[in-house]
Formats: structure tokens, sequence, C-alpha cells
């Protein structure tokens, strides 16, 4: 599994990886080694996702920290594939990567805040 998700990660311009599973799958310390090793410093753009909670985002080789919306979920089902959505469509529509960082949480935001998979 980390061969292949390191083999496509190496050929995208976006990564958008949950720290969650970076710790756990490839021993990540923290955010901006998850950044790193996904290419950051190369000028790749990389989403760190982490729960709800702050995202690094790496941008031109630049990592910064941004904070979010506190948020009590519903239902956790779909959030880092909503997120991830709101990141493309965004980027897509030539949204800076604030506005783009904006739109991924508030749809996230969204999707937690109703019954999805869990009745």
């Amino acid at each position: 599994m980390r061969d292949i998700i390191t083999r496509a990660a190496a050929i995208a311009d976006m990564v958008l990886p949950s720290f969650e599973d970076e710790s756990t799958h490839f021993g990540d310390a923290d955010l901006a080694a998850c950044a790193r090793r996904y290419g950051a410093e190369q000028g790749r753009e990389v989403v760190v996702k982490n729960g709800g909670q702050d995202v690094l985002l790496a941008m031109n080789g630049v990592l910064s920290h941004h904070r979010l919306t506190a948020v009590t979920p519903v239902d956790t089902t779909g959030a880092g594939d909503s997120f991830n959505a709101g990141w493309i469509a965004a980027r897509h529509r030539g949204l800076p990567p604030e506005a783009s960082l904006a739109a991924a949480h508030d749809l996230a935001r969204h999707v937690v805040s109703i019954r999805g998979a869990l009745s």
C-alpha cells in the first residue's frame, strides 16, 4: 500500500493526505514531515488534513499552518472526501489557496453536520 501511494503521489501535482492515516502507515511525526515526504519543498501542492484541526498547506515550497473553524460533527463519514472535493473544485475555478481552504472546509463542515452513513 505504501509503495503504491508513494508512486502515485510522485506523479501528482496535488496531494491531499490525512495526517492520522499518514502517521499510522508512514510514521510521520508531524504535519510538516508528512508534507515534506510528499514533495512540498519541490513545489508540489500539498494540503495535510488533520481531522478537523489546523491544516498544513504547502504551496511553492512554503509551508503554512491554517486554523479551521471548530465543528461538532454529527457523522464524520465523508469528511475527508468532501474536503478534497471542495479543495479541488475551488482550485480548478482558480481560487487562491486561502479561499480554497475555506471552500473545502465549508463543504466538509456541511457534510459532517448531517447524518450520512451512520443512522
